[in-house]
């Protein structure tokens, strides 16, 4: 019972601004602890340091960067003269699927993006049964490792495990 009142006060003082004689008789109180049972608590809680920086940091909400109307015309100007949609998100810190809808408004006809052929996802299959990762087929073939992940899977290859690969050795 003695430590619930240690508990609650410890709570009290943790989050009191002010950590003076006033704050503490006031907190003795209200939780009516006597003058040798509060001592005997600040005697304790000098052990333990309440340290408000590791309290979690407030989330400031980030602004959306808006493109402007120059921005508009110099993304559309750019990707006509053969940069990648990527290459213009980053640069504007915005995401690709806004500027492919910068790019749709204005109605510039959008590149077909480059896809693995059949006969990639056949040869990738077969070195993957070898023993090849995903890391080591995607730097191959130019393609993310889970895009390459994907096309197998839809290929009917197993996939191995994360340990598996010992296996093969």
């Amino acid at each position: 019972m003695l430590w619930q009142r240690y508990r609650r006060l410890s709570y009290c003082l943790m989050h009191t601004k002010s950590t003076d004689n006033a704050g503490a008789f006031c907190m003795v109180a209200l939780t009516r602890l006597s003058s040798k049972q509060l001592e005997r608590f600040v005697n304790l809680s000098s052990f333990v340091p309440f340290d408000r920086t590791a309290l979690p940091a407030v989330r400031v909400p980030v602004r959306q960067h808006r493109l402007e109307a120059s921005e508009r015309a110099a993304v559309v100007q750019a990707y006509v003269g053969g940069e990648s949609m990527a290459a213009q998100a980053q640069a504007y810190g915005v995401r690709r699927e806004t500027i492919s809808k910068v790019l749709r408004d204005a109605g510039v006809k959008v590149r077909l993006q480059r896809a693995i052929s059949a006969e990639q996802i056949e040869h990738a299959a077969v070195l993957y049964r070898q023993g090849w990762s995903l890391a080591r087929l995607a730097e191959r073939y130019g393609f993310d490792g889970q895009t390459i992940h994907t096309h197998l899977k839809r290929a009917g290859v197993v996939m191995r495990g994360p340990h598996d690969w010992r296996s093969l050795s």
